[in-house]
C-alpha cells in the first residue's frame, strides 16, 4: 500500500549583508592603472578604518612601501592605487604632478569620490604600450642580476633592455600602465 498523502515544500529566501570590510578582505581589489576601467564609472573612496584616515608610508625589509588607496566603482569591481601611481591622474586633462604642488603645513585631502572620464594607455616614445616590469618573460632573471648588483646598486640599461626584449608574458599582454582623467583633482586643498 502506498502513502498517498499530500506533502509540501517550503522555501524560504535568507538574505546576508556583507559588510564593506569584509568586502574589502575578501575581494582582491584590481590595480587602477594595470586594468580597464569604463569611461563614466564613479569611484567611491573605501576608507582604511572607521575614522578614514591611517595613511603612511612605511618601510619593510628596507624597502619603501606606498599606502594604497582603495575605491569601488559604480559598475562593479574594487580598485586601488598607491601614491606611487599618482602620477597617472589627469585632471581636465593636466597630469597630476603638473597641477598638485605640495604646501608645507598643510594636509591634502583625497577626493571621496570622482567620475572616470577616459582612461588612455602609457605609451613608450616608439609609441608602445608601457607595461611593469613583472610582466615580462624574463623577468626572473632580470631580478637574479639585480640582485646580484648590491644592495644599493641600480640594474643597467642592458639589463631593461635585455628584460623588455624577453617579451611581455601573454598573460599579462592586458595590463600596461593607463592614464586616468578624472573630473576631479584626486589630492586637493581646501
Amino acid at each position: 500500500m502506498e502513502n498517498s498523502s499530500n506533502s509540501s515544500v517550503v522555501t524560504k529566501k535568507l538574505f546576508v549583508t556583507v559588510s564593506d570590510d569584509i568586502i574589502n578582505d575578501v575581494v582582491k581589489p584590481l590595480s587602477m592603472f594595470l586594468n580597464e576601467i569604463a569611461d563614466g564609472a564613479v569611484m567611491e573612496h573605501i576608507p582604511v578604518d572607521a575614522k578614514g584616515s591611517g595613511y603612511a608610508l612605511k618601510t619593510v625589509e628596507k624597502k619603501l612601501v606606498y599606502p594604497s588607496f582603495k575605491f569601488k566603482s559604480s559598475l562593479g569591481g574594487t580598485y586601488k592605487f598607491t601614491s606611487f601611481d599618482l602620477r597617472n591622474f589627469c585632471f581636465n586633462g593636466v597630469k597630476f604632478q603638473d597641477y598638485f604642488v605640495p604646501q608645507p603645513g598643510k594636509t591634502a585631502g583625497l577626493q571621496q569620490s570622482f567620475t572616470i572620464g577616459s582612461v588612455t594607455p602609457v605609451l613608450n616614445a616608439d609609441g608602445l604600450n608601457v607595461y611593469p616590469l613583472f610582466c615580462y618573460k624574463g623577468i626572473e632573471a632580470f631580478t637574479i642580476l639585480k640582485d646580484a648588483l648590491g644592495e644599493n646598486e641600480r640594474a643597467t640599461e642592458e639589463m631593461y633592455a635585455t628584460l623588455k626584449a624577453s617579451g611581455v608574458k601573454e598573460t599579462m599582454v592586458d595590463r600596461y600602465y593607463r592614464i586616468i582623467n578624472i573630473d576631479k583633482p584626486i589630492f586637493y586643498y581646501e
